[in-house]
């Protein structure tokens, strides 16, 4: 797979420093657009899903409210801010 090439260029490549500050802005900007794009489909009452960096739990809920670049998830008994790049719209 391509990433798995990339992956393994960075970690064993002889890439220089401001070759790596490169790639990093490249990713910083991807996901920007990512989180962007999925919270232009979100709404107040959108069913969505994310999986944890905590535990690695995937909690499933509602949103309940939207921020510039967090969502409040209800999953039941708890809310969670949640970054709008980890949501997923079911």
């Amino acid at each position: 797979m391509f990433a798995d090439t990339i992956a393994h260029d960075i970690r064993f490549g002889d890439l220089t420093h401001a070759d790596l500050m490169t790639i990093n802005e490249a990713i910083k900007y991807r996901r920007s657009v990512l989180a962007h794009e999925v919270k232009r489909e979100l709404h107040i009452g959108a069913q969505v899903s994310f999986v944890s960096g905590r535990n690695g739990r995937k909690y499933s809920g509602t949103v309940t409210s939207i921020k510039i670049k967090n969502a409040i998830v209800n999953c039941g008994s708890t809310s969670f801010r949640v970054p709008c790049n980890m949501l997923v719209v079911e």
